[in-house]
């Protein structure tokens, strides 16, 4: 299976155009979007891609795990985060997302993560990907893993 992490940050007028934006700046906007649980299927390909290049039509379904946060507070930081790892067994997920910075965000992946693996009794070498946002009005940072093959 085909797994891409795409993202996205975006400004709007209200919390949900600022949600829209960052789905379009992703590459995942004119899509019915439908939220997995954390696991990653045994052989599947996880690719950092930025943006999804998808061919789909307007309103098809599509399968994610997905980060996100919106904020209305400016001069918050924001930040939406995904991590991944992959084993022999499969692989698992875990998102965060709220009003902290990267590396804090990254910090709460990174011990999620490892208590997951760690309670299935397997290893394997952490990724993570986070976007963050200092807020103007309105904003919304996204993550998504995009089951491509789903």
């Amino acid at each position: 299976m085909k797994i891409d992490i795409v993202w996205g940050k975006s400004e709007g007028k209200t919390l949900l155009s600022a949600f829209d934006r960052a789905l379009l700046e992703a590459g995942i906007h004119d899509l019915n979007l439908i939220p997995l649980s954390s696991i990653i299927p045994k052989n599947s390909v996880v690719e950092e891609v930025g943006k999804a290049h998808l061919s789909k039509e307007v309103g098809e379904i599509l399968h994610v795990v997905i980060a996100c946060f919106g904020c209305q507070k400016p001069d918050a930081t924001i930040s939406a985060g995904l991590g991944w790892v992959q084993t022999e067994n499969g692989g698992l997920f875990i998102e965060s997302a709220g009003e902290f910075d990267q590396a804090e965000c990254e910090e709460e992946v990174r011990v999620g993560l490892t208590e997951m693996l760690e309670t299935r009794g397997w290893n394997g070498d952490i990724n993570i990907k986070v976007v963050s946002h200092k807020v103007e009005k309105i904003a919304n940072v996204i993550v998504a893993a995009v089951y491509c093959d789903l």
